[in-house]
C-alpha cells in the first residue's frame, strides 16, 4: 500500500487501510508486539480508537495503561512515548484534514489536552464509525462523515462536563478492580460513608447511568478485549468476566457495540 505523505505526521505504525472523507483522515493501523516509540510528538492531533491489544502511554509524569475499546485524544505537538504490549495492537486513527478550515475551531477545542475515554457516547460512535469505515464507498462516505461530526460533539460535550467528584474515587477504583466479581451496594456505600440511596443518585448524576449499568459495561469491555485478542472460547470469556453465561455476555456486548463478540472477533481478525 502506498502510504500518503501526511500519515507520517500522524502515526508510526503500519497502515493497514486508509481513507479520506471530507475533513478527516481515517487510518487502520497495526503495531508489532513489544514495539517502543520513544518520546515524540505528532504534526497533527488525532483520535485513536484501540480495536485490539494495548499499550502503555507516558505523558509527562503520568503513565496510562490503554487496552481495547479505549479512546485516546492526543493534541498536536504533545510529547509522549508508547510501549506496545505483548500482543499486536490495532487502532483506528482519526485526524483532522487541515485543508478543511470549517473543522478547525471544534478540533482545536477537543485537542487542547490529552484524554483517555473508556465509556459513553464516543465509544459507541467509534464502533459504528469503524464498521462503516470497513465498508467505505458510495453512500457510506456520507454516513462516516455524519458519524464523525457526532463524535466530535460527543467528545466536546464530555470535556464540558464537571470533573469526576473526588468523593466518588474510592467507589470507581473498587469497581474497576473488582468488576468481574459480585458487587455489593451496601459495601460500596460504606467506602464513602454514604447512604446507598444517596450513592446511587450521586453516581447517576455523575455518569448518567446506574452502578449496575456501569459494571456491565466494564465487563463487556473486558470481554471485547479478550475476544479480539485471544482464541479463548467465548463461554470461558463470559465466565471470567462475571457474566451468567455466554448468552448473557452476548446480549450485553451487543447492546454496547451493536454486534455480538463473535462478530467483532471476526471483524478485527488479528489473531
Amino acid at each position: 500500500m502506498r502510504i500518503p505523505t501526511e500519515l507520517k505526521g500522524i502515526t508510526h505504525g503500519r497502515v493497514v487501510r486508509f481513507a479520506r472523507v471530507p475533513g478527516f483522515w481515517l487510518t487502520d493501523v497495526s503495531y508489532p508486539p513489544g514495539a517502543r516509540y520513544h518520546r515524540h510528538s505528532h504534526e497533527y492531533g488525532y483520535i485513536c480508537f484501540v480495536l485490539c491489544g494495548g499499550f502503555s502511554e507516558r505523558v509527562g509524569r503520568a503513565t496510562i495503561e490503554v487496552e481495547s475499546t479505549t479512546v485516546v485524544v492526543m493534541p498536536r505537538g504533545q510529547a509522549h512515548e508508547n510501549r506496545i504490549g505483548p500482543h499486536s495492537t490495532r487502532s483506528l486513527v482519526i485526524a483532522h484534514d487541515p485543508e478543511h478550515e470549517r473543522l478547525s475551531p471544534t478540533w482545536a477545542h477537543i485537542g487542547n489536552h490529552p484524554q483517555w475515554i473508556t465509556r459513553g457516547a464516543p465509544l459507541h460512535l467509534l464502533f459504528r464509525i469503524y464498521r462503516s469505515f470497513e465498508m467505505l464507498g458510495g453512500t457510506e462516505s456520507f454516513t462516516v462523515e455524519e458519524l464523525l461530526f457526532e463524535l466530535l460533539d460527543a467528545i466536546d460535550e464530555r470535556i464540558s462536563l464537571t470533573a469526576e467528584s473526588e468523593s466518588l474515587t474510592p467507589v470507581i477504583e473498587f469497581l474497576h478492580e473488582g468488576f468481574c466479581s459480585s458487587v455489593d451496594l451496601q459495601g460500596l456505600a460504606e467506602l464513602v460513608d454514604w447512604d446507598p440511596a444517596y450513592l446511587c443518585r450521586a453516581f447517576r448524576r455523575r455518569f448518567g447511568c446506574t452502578i449496575g449499568q456501569y459494571v456491565r459495561e466494564l465487563r463487556a469491555r473486558k470481554a471485547i478485549h479478550l475476544a479480539a485478542l485471544t482464541e479463548i472460547p467465548l463461554s470461558d470469556i463470559a465466565a471470567a468476566c462475571g457474566f451468567a453465561d455466554q448468552s448473557h455476555m452476548t446480549r450485553i456486548v451487543t447492546a454496547l457495540i451493536g454486534m455480538p463478540p463473535a462478530t467483532y472477533r471476526r471483524l478485527v481478525g488479528t489473531h
